[in-house]
Formats: structure tokens, sequence, C-alpha cells
């Protein structure tokens, strides 16, 4: 198979996975202990949302990586940098979700570094530009 029909199917993917849990809609609530490193309890259908559309979302962000991947110009360095960033945020986030329910500081701040390192790389590389340009 070739990267263009892997995109294609990524995108194709994340409407099914972000609407798996309307399989529970009418189902009683059944609360649960899901996270492994925290004693939040939560409905099955809202875990099953929660962590389908944080799927979901990576799912479109590697699509449009790959995308960018095939196609990067010089021009596009800045975006394609951006794009992987969140990428890799969007999984990250997935086993933040299982993991900690989205409640640990040290996962969101190791989401943060890796955004603020993503924009300190296009800065500094913008700089550098500059300064070649008039230098």
């Amino acid at each position: 198979m070739r990267r263009k029909h892997y995109i294609l199917i990524l995108l194709f993917l994340w409407w099914p996975i972000n609407n798996l849990h309307r399989l529970w809609n009418s189902a009683p609530a059944q609360w649960v202990h899901w996270y492994l490193f925290n004693d939040a309890a939560e409905d099955i259908q809202w875990y099953v949302h929660d962590l389908a559309q944080t799927l979901s979302y990576a799912l479109i962000f590697w699509a449009v990586w790959l995308k960018m991947t095939i196609t990067t110009r010089r021009s596009d360095a800045d975006y394609e940098i951006m794009v992987t960033a969140i990428a890799i945020i969007q999984a990250i986030d997935i086993f933040h979700y299982i993991g900690w329910h989205r409640r640990s500081e040290v996962v969101l701040a190791i989401e943060g570094l890796i955004l603020c390192a993503a924009a300190l790389k296009i800065f500094i590389k913008y700089r550098k530009s500059i300064h070649h340009k008039h230098g």
C-alpha cells in the first residue's frame, strides 16, 4: 500500500472511532475505575467517548503529518515541525487519558515542553535565516 492509502484510511477511521460511545447510548450507567494511575470513576460510555475522541484527533493529525512529509517543500518545513509536535502530543494524550484521566501535571508539562520546543526550533531557524540574509 502506498502512503496515500494510509492517509485516506486514517482520515476515514476518525469518524466511526469518534462515535463508538453511541453503542452504550441507552445502557444504564456503569461507574467503574478505568484509569491505571488515578482512582477516578466514570461510566463506560464516556470513557469510550473520551478515549475514542482522543484517538480520532490523533488519526487526523497523523494523516496530515503523513501528507506533509510526502509533499513538504522548504517553505512548509515550519508547518511540518508544528504538526509533528501536535501528532506526538496526541499520541501521548491517549496514554495520558488511559493512565491519569488527563490529570497528570507531569504529562501536561511534557506536552507543553514539546510544543514549546517546536516553536523554539521554528523561531531559531527564522532568526538564522534573517541573520544570513542581512549578515
